[in-house]
């Protein structure tokens, strides 16, 4: 059955028993299946608190992970990790989309492939798991995830725009040398950077990579302001 493999691979994951797999089945349970099989409630309630717990867990995790981290630096991190795309990250590392109850509308208009379905599904999962074993449940569930990110990448704009344009493009980044202006010593290099074809950034920079860190920035600017 597809609630006890969520089940098996939860348990898995946080080293404990779960006794009520119940709570899984409504967290993974979209509103089309419970409407469509006149089942009693879907996942949206249990979303809601595991998006506060989500981002309680985080703050508390990176709070003592980087003692002589400002607030700054903090908030962009915390930003980055309840981010729709870190999210998706999480959950397809899991393959949650493969446990997810659609009704037969939304299977077939391909619910299971969107990405706001699968994010608010984990944020229910962890919602269940918070109702089933309290903070420690949901806290293992979280820091199993936080535990396998590469900290040093987070503050690279490249690696954060190439992971937003997976999650929302479903495709990379594409870098194009503009120009390279002046003396071979002291070059200007203007890069512009493209998702799906279309111009997203431009920057320069000394060197093509800070250009392109530039691009990239610029990038990610524009994008936080849609």
């Amino acid at each position: 059955m597809v609630e006890s493999g969520l089940t098996e691979l939860i348990q898995s994951i946080c080293g404990t028993s779960i006794t009520d797999s119940g709570v899984l089945t409504r967290a993974t349970t979209h509103r089309s299946w419970a409407v469509e099989n006149n089942f009693n409630g879907d996942y949206e309630r249990l979303e809601f608190l595991g998006d506060t717990i989500l981002a309680m867990v985080v703050v508390n995790y990176i709070f003592q992970r980087f003692p002589e981290a400002g607030e700054d630096y903090l908030s962009r991190l915390k930003s980055h990790l309840v981010s729709r795309q870190t999210i998706l990250r999480w959950a397809r590392k899991i393959q949650l989309a493969n446990f997810i109850r659609l009704g037969s509308a939304e299977e077939c208009s391909g619910g299971r492939t969107k990405p706001s379905i699968i994010v608010d599904t984990f944020e229910a999962v962890i919602g269940a798991l918070y109702l089933q074993g309290g903070l420690d449940l949901a806290r293992k569930f979280i820091e199993y995830f936080l535990s396998q990110e590469n900290f040093s990448l987070i503050n690279d704009p490249k690696s954060r725009l190439q992971e937003l344009a997976q999650a929302r493009f479903n495709c990379l980044p594409v870098y194009n040398l503009l120009s390279a202006e002046g003396p071979e010593h002291q070059k200007t290099f203007r890069v512009e950077v493209k998702i799906d074809d279309k111009i997203f950034g431009v920057g320069q920079g000394n060197t093509k990579k800070e250009a392109e860190k530039s691009a990239a920035q610029d990038a990610l600017n524009k994008v936080k302001q849609t």
